[in-house]
């Protein structure tokens, strides 16, 4: 099993899942709920979406991306620096 889906529930006010990458050895993902009361939650076994049940509704989040070079790259994060003053970024 590559992913865990821990829900960390030591703080009442503040729960949300974590997810372990037992090939990288750490934490990669941290999910935030926005009710604190419901903790129903299913991970698919190839690890790729989480849902879980806030309040009357579903969510559900992407918790890897696909292998897909094209699709990552358009998608990372750019950061982007100026070179003047005069020229923000």
């Amino acid at each position: 099993m590559r992913l865990v889906t821990v829900y960390n529930k030591e703080d009442r006010q503040n729960k949300f899942y974590t997810i372990y990458d037992n090939l990288r050895n750490e934490t990669t993902r941290r999910v935030a709920k926005k009710t604190q009361f419901d903790e129903a939650a299913c991970m698919l076994p190839d690890a790729n979406i989480l849902a879980f049940i806030e309040n009357d509704e579903i969510s559900v989040r992407a918790i890897r991306m696909p292998n897909n070079v094209t699709l990552i790259d358009n998608l990372r994060p750019r950061i982007a620096t100026a070179d003047s003053k005069l020229n923000p970024a």
